[in-house]
């Protein structure tokens, strides 16, 4: 926690104070490549994706903080994961040069790897080389586990494709929009996506006779009409795979064949692995075909076939899912907006430190007697306001504490938010989801959990969340009181629904 705070406030810190407006704020989305050397002179190729955003900007400096994550794809450690904040910041020193010095902080681990407790940090330094639409960098890297065996130092390569969104600190309230005519759904607006997947993998070979069953969100960026990128997560909820995860990044097209029916293809490429799954170093690539059917101006549902492979290990497998997806569309950066066919959409992001403590037979893999110690976890948790008191809700995070290192957890669902009195406004939540690694019986990886909480609001957009409530794996013998403590921001950003072409 004494890392973790810090960071915390200044990520919250992007705006202020709220305007009735939705000003461009500047960000990045940043990879990386860097390859770890473990102990016994093993070494680790690990890929790092981050959505960074300036917290602060001006002629001599720019601070910066977000969301990262890293995965093995190189190596033997396929599956180790760990994901957090990021805070940083970069001096000009030459035309299109500039320093660049910055802390990670996270959780995680898996594939075996010896992370400890999964407590990771990650100092760098660097130079990055700025050009109009992308950035290039040199880090020197040290990556620490401090109650494990992981200390690495290593040169990093990065790149990075500068962002713009409009975004209003706090909620916003405006009159309900007239219904967007069908030619404003053609003007220079981008569409998005968000998508709920359940894949199944039949597993040609590495051994296995049964399938695998996995749960995950997508989130789709349309950069031209029939071109879009993809961000993909999953984890196993069934298959005796438990831990089994996977985060991707796709390059899809699609196209409509009538008002109502459509495809989509895509090919990915990422991070996968755990659960005993033979994935090598944990290079993930797939291939899917989906047949759309619009059943409403917003959602639309799917069947996807394909075919999974792991280049460095044994596993393939055919492909087969469902698909639930809403889509909608933001303004433009640049150019004039017609801001009467947008509606401001409600969101909250938290940073949050859970804590799990396991009671009745709650057991780690192999035990036959319980093992009831607590398990300390960082992550964070985005909130999609559907009306101003119900909201869709979903939470990543890793392990840091509590000797199981390299447990993770993805969960979403349903939340309340009802007012109390002044600043004060309970919360309730029923989250599921996935989970496993860290050596945790969760059985097939299907978790179920309900939280109540109370929360403060401190001003216009930030916030601060106690909560506790019940975790229950479906199929394991894991059982924990969970209590978390989460810092909230609250923003806004214009949308609109996307119409049926004629």
């Amino acid at each position: 926690m004494k890392y973790l705070l810090p960071i915390l406030l200044g990520l919250c810190s992007l705006c202020t104070q709220a305007a009735e407006s939705y000003p461009l704020r500047q960000g990045q989305l940043q990879f990386s490549y860097e390859t770890l050397t473990l102990p016994a002179a093993e070494t680790m190729g690990l890929a790092g994706m981050g959505l960074l955003f300036d917290l602060e900007r001006d002629r001599m400096s720019r601070w910066y903080g977000g969301l990262s994550v890293y995965g093995a794809i190189d190596g033997q450690r396929g599956g180790f994961f760990t994901g957090g904040l990021s805070s940083g910041m970069t001096v000009p020193i030459a035309a299109g040069i500039a320093a660049d010095a910055g802390l990670f902080i996270g959780g995680g681990g898996g594939g075996a790897a010896p992370q400890g407790g999964g407590l990771m940090l990650r100092p760098h330094v660097g130079l990055d080389y700025h050009q109009a639409h992308w950035r290039w960098g040199l880090q020197w890297s040290r990556v620490r586990f401090p109650n494990g065996g992981i200390d690495s130092e290593q040169w990093s390569l990065t790149m990075a494709r500068p962002l713009r969104l409009h975004l209003a600190s706090g909620w916003l309230t405006a009159p309900s929009p007239a219904t967007p005519s069908e030619s404003m759904v053609y003007d220079s607006s981008i569409n998005h996506r968000l998508t709920m997947n359940q894949w199944n993998y039949y597993p040609l070979v590495d051994g296995r006779s049964t399938g695998m069953r996995l749960l995950g969100i997508s989130i789709d960026f349309q950069q031209h009409p029939h071109r879009y990128l993809s961000l993909q997560t999953a984890g196993a909820v069934a298959g005796n795979v438990d831990g089994y995860a996977e985060v991707l990044w796709a390059y899809g097209v699609n196209d409509d064949w009538s008002k109502r029916l459509s495809w989509r293809a895509a090919l990915a490429l990422g991070a996968g692995g755990g659960g005993a799954v033979a994935t090598g170093g944990g290079l993930l690539g797939r291939a899917t075909a989906a047949l759309e059917y619009r059943l409403s101006e917003t959602l639309q549902a799917a069947m996807a076939l394909g075919y999974v492979t792991a280049p460095q290990g044994d596993f393939r497998a055919r492909v087969a899912g469902v698909q639930l997806a809403y889509q909608y569309a933001v303004p433009p950066v640049t150019g004039s907006i017609d801001w009467t066919a947008y509606r401001p959409q409600h969101w909250r992001v938290r940073g949050i430190w859970q804590s799990y403590q396991p009671y009745g037979d709650s057991r780690r893999k192999g035990q036959t007697v319980a093992d009831r110690r607590r398990l300390d976890l960082v992550g964070s948790k985005f909130d999609w306001m559907l009306s101003d008191q119900v909201y869709a809700s979903g939470q990543a995070l890793g392990a840091y504490d509590g000797g199981a290192g390299g447990y993770a957890v993805g969960e979403f669902g349903l939340g309340w938010r009802y007012p109390l009195a002044m600043n004060w406004h309970a919360n309730s939540e029923l989250l599921l989801g996935v989970g496993g690694g860290g050596g945790l019986d969760v059985g097939g990886g299907l978790l179920l959990q309900g939280m109540v909480g109370l929360e403060w609001t401190l001003n216009d957009h930030l916030g601060v969340i106690v909560s506790a409530g019940e975790l229950e794996a479906t199929q394991g013998t894991l059982q924990a009181h969970v209590v978390d403590l989460a810092l909230a921001y609250r923003f806004s950003t214009p949308v609109k629904a996307v119409l049926t072409p004629p």
